[in-house]
């Protein structure tokens, strides 16, 4: 394997005084706290990009703290030159539903062509990357492996380096924190667009980290540069940056739901509870007609701890299983200051639902719903751990090796 991370962009200067619009038009918050991969390279590398033609990755998450598009910082930034844009999953705009393929466009704004990372391909082709210099991928994750955005992001950086072009991540926070690390590692057995690396379900790495890891360990080997953030620090929340939120996807409407969606995400697999899909609640809540809160919520309290408090709820489902039923259950809801562990929350509410109600998840065991759990695990051996036990300290043993494995990996590539 080749031990080329690529390089970090450190250029150090005074911060200016930068403010972030919020609300209605010029209305002032407060400044951000972090300045994003692109805002630092526009005021700190402005020559990183210079004197080449350019190909951007991106999406409607993709802008600075003023919630201005990245886009439209390179096509009007002096010495860029950009020729292209490339969308993954959801679209460049985000508003394509997940699953659904995307399409070849051009952008309204800049008339370049918008090449689709989730159509006819999943990995930019050798004519699509004809005549740039260097790719450039800008995009919020959300810190889980099944999320597809760093698949995406795989695939361009191995494009890159069979094209012999320059590959630059402007770098970004992980909305719940980049302390955890949790889960198995994925299995070759299971590999897939939504498990496309050998690395836990929780990787707890920026794109920029996460990227410098597989240039090195994966035998990528592309030149690769990432451009640092400024400010952040691996514990914080997204709402402790104070970027403006932009939905990564058309279910991850809010920063609390890509906080608990690398965990509740896998939950949703089990298809047992609803979990408030299409609503602003994605994600933030579990429930069912046959959930007592009051039990659930004393079973869910009796266990580890993992940053999230949990409150009763009701709900009405407008679509699925579920639907125009009266249904109780939980609100997960993220506690300001504490460090996130998603997938322990998610074992959690699981097990709870196990001890309770056992005839009600059994199906996740067995047939489709068992193949679309692994699928989304990466591995069969998380759903076997909670086939075995409703201990949710005891599932969490199951991928305890994995996880110190590669914790050693990954401390060689931290930026922050």
């Amino acid at each position: 394997m080749r031990k080329r991370a690529g390089s970090a962009v450190t250029i150090a200067t005074l911060a200016g005084c930068l403010f972030l619009l919020a609300g209605c038009p010029g209305r002032l918050a407060e400044p951000a706290v972090v300045r994003p991969g692109v805002e630092v390279l526009i005021t700190e590398a402005p020559d990183l990009l210079a004197g080449g033609r350019v190909g951007l990755i991106t999406n409607q998450t993709g802008v600075d703290s003023r919630g201005v598009s990245t886009v439209d910082l390179l096509y009007r930034a002096p010495g860029v030159d950009l020729v292209a844009l490339f969308g993954p999953e959801h679209g460049i705009r985000g508003e394509v539903t997940g699953g659904h393929h995307v399409g070849e466009s051009r952008d309204p704004r800049t008339g370049l062509v918008v090449h689709s990372l989730y159509g006819a391909t999943r990995k930019p082709t050798p004519g699509m990357l004809r005549g740039i210099d260097t790719l450039v991928f800008d995009i919020q994750d959300v810190g889980a492996r099944f999320y597809t955005y760093i698949s995406t992001m795989g695939y361009a950086m191995e494009a890159a380096a069979e094209a012999g072009i320059a590959f630059v991540v402007l770098d970004r926070p992980t909305p719940c924190g980049a302390v955890a690390v949790e889960g198995p590692i994925r299995q070759e057995q299971h590999k897939s667009f939504v498990a496309l690396h050998p690395i836990p379900i929780v990787h707890g790495m920026t794109t920029g980290e996460l990227a410098r890891l597989l240039n090195a360990e994966f035998d990528i080997g592309v030149d690769l540069s990432v451009v640092r953030m400024r400010g952040w620090r691996r514990e914080m929340h997204f709402e402790e940056t104070g970027l403006p939120w932009v939905p990564t996807s058309p279910n991850i409407r809010t920063p609390a739901a890509a906080e608990v969606y690398p965990g509740m995400g896998l939950v949703g697999e089990t298809g047992a509870v609803w979990l408030g899909i299409g609503t602003p609640d994605a994600f933030q809540i579990a429930v069912a007609p046959w959930i007592d809160s009051g039990e659930m919520l004393a079973v869910l309290r009796s266990m580890p701890q993992t940053g999230y408090a949990y409150q009763a709820c009701r709900a009405t489902p407008g679509a699925g299983r579920y639907k125009g039923q009266s249904c109780r259950g939980v609100r997960i809801v993220p506690v300001p200051g504490r460090p996130l562990y998603p997938l322990h929350n998610a074992v959690n509410v699981i097990c709870a639902l196990r001890r309770l109600h056992p005839e009600q998840v059994a199906a996740v065991f067995t047939g489709e719903r068992a193949a679309a759990f692994d699928l989304h695990a990466g591995t069969s051996r998380l759903r076997e751990a909670l086939f075995s036990s409703t201990d949710p300290t005891v599932v969490a043993d199951s991928w305890r090796a994995d996880v110190e494995a590669f914790e050693l990996l990954r401390a060689k590539y931290l930026l922050y």
